[in-house]
């Protein structure tokens, strides 16, 4: 089954229109044998308020994160097995911007989920999340990872 990106990615457009979503895709689908089940953006938190750092592309087997970058480099992105979750941590709280001349502060939620794939945070995949809804996107991640995938440490 292929999935509908394009509705998929909806929610998240003002963060980069599907458009640019979709070459970024295209750049990396020749080293991705697998289709994606999912995409998850994963943000950052600048001045002006929440910013895409990168896509989350789930498979079946893997996961992939694809950092959004301009240029010289368009795109980076690295693999892990998605058998290799030794650790998950939540986290939820609130930021805001500050305010701004004709701009009061805006508050936003935000939601992160550090999934660990070794011992060390070189080795980990971050997703975040900053908006005034975050239960999509704990849905979505939560579908991907849930509870049970993480795995007892090699010895």
């Amino acid at each position: 089954m292929t999935l509908d990106l394009k509705t998929i990615w909806e929610p998240y457009s003002d963060l980069l229109p599907f458009e640019q979503v979709a070459k970024r895709l295209e750049l990396l689908a020749p080293f991705q044998p697998e289709d994606p089940t999912a995409i998850i953006p994963a943000m950052v938190f600048q001045p002006d308020g929440p910013k895409l750092r990168a896509l989350i592309v789930v498979t079946a087997s893997m996961i992939t994160e694809l950092v959004v970058g301009g240029p010289p480099i368009e795109v980076v992105f690295d693999f892990v097995n998605r058998d290799r979750i030794f650790h998950v941590r939540w986290s939820f709280g609130a930021v805001s911007t500050a305010p701004r001349e004709g701009a009061p502060a805006k508050e936003y939620k935000m939601v992160r989920c550090e999934l660990a794939h070794g011992y060390g945070q070189e080795w980990s995949t971050s997703l975040s999340f900053f908006g005034s809804n975050p239960d999509k996107w704990i849905e979505t991640v939560r579908a991907c990872f849930p509870s049970d995938v993480v795995r007892k440490p090699l010895t």
